[in-house]
This record gives C-alpha cells, structure tokens and sequence, in this order.
C-alpha cells in the first residue's frame, strides 16, 4: 500500500549532543516530489531556532 503521509517524521524531544550534533533517520513518502523540511529548537536556556531545508523524493532506479 502507497504511503502518502504529509508529515513523515515528528521528534518532539530530540536531543543534541555535546557537540551541538544529533543525528536521526526516518522512511520517506512514496509519493515523488519535493518536500520542505523545517526543523524548530529550543536551547536548554530558551533560545529558540529554526532551519528550512528541501528533500527530493524520486523513484528507485
């Protein structure tokens, strides 16, 4: 069955590492196109931050 979800990962308590790095992995959509990835964080001192960034999804070759 196709997997036409819009939202395709959600981590509301990501943490960073010491380094400031986090790493994570997710299953994209099988819909092709081009998805907006924003990303939202909050510092342990309440700055707040935020980042956009697009993913093409294509077919399998």
């Amino acid at each position: 069955m196709p997997d036409y979800r819009t939202t395709l990962f959600w981590s509301p308590s990501q943490q960073a590492g010491q380094d400031g790095n986090s790493q994570l992995s997710f299953y994209t959509s099988d819909q092709e196109g081009l998805y907006q990835i924003n990303i939202q964080a909050m510092s342990n001192n309440g700055e707040l931050g935020s980042a956009t960034a697009f993913l093409k999804v294509s077919k399998k070759q």
